[in-house]
């Protein structure tokens, strides 16, 4: 069985090589998101910004397999901004969070990236 993980490295490989594009991604990594059980904000919130990587920082620096990231920045009904971070793990869970506390216990050199003040108009 493929785990939410391959499956998540295949859709950002065949962005990273023009199989698909960037659009078609997003689109595949909110479905995969959605089958895991993890629904995107209302269709109040606008994504303003969408962000792709690979996590190389504390544990993960010697491994092979390295956990993959989705970075969502969303306009609010109110106008403010503020950011979804999702990260598969090489497990195959899929792990997100929707405050920068609760994901910095966890990823420490990521502390800050959740709600700072983005350079986003």
């Amino acid at each position: 069985m493929v785990t939410a993980y391959e499956k998540w490295k295949m859709i950002t490989d065949g962005m990273y090589s023009g199989k698909i594009t960037d659009k078609e991604a997003m689109d595949k990594l909110i479905r995969l998101l959605a089958d895991n059980g993890i629904n995107p904000r209302g269709e109040d919130h606008v994504i303003l910004v969408k962000s792709y990587w690979v996590y190389n920082k504390e544990k993960w620096a010697t491994k092979l397999e390295k956990p993959l990231g989705l970075g969502l920045v969303y306009k609010k009904p109110d106008g403010t901004k503020t950011q979804d971070i999702f990260i598969a793990i090489p497990t195959g869970q899929i792990e997100k969070y929707y405050s920068e506390s609760e994901m910095i216990k966890k990823y420490p050199s990521m502390k800050g990236v959740h709600k700072s003040d983005l350079p986003i108009e």
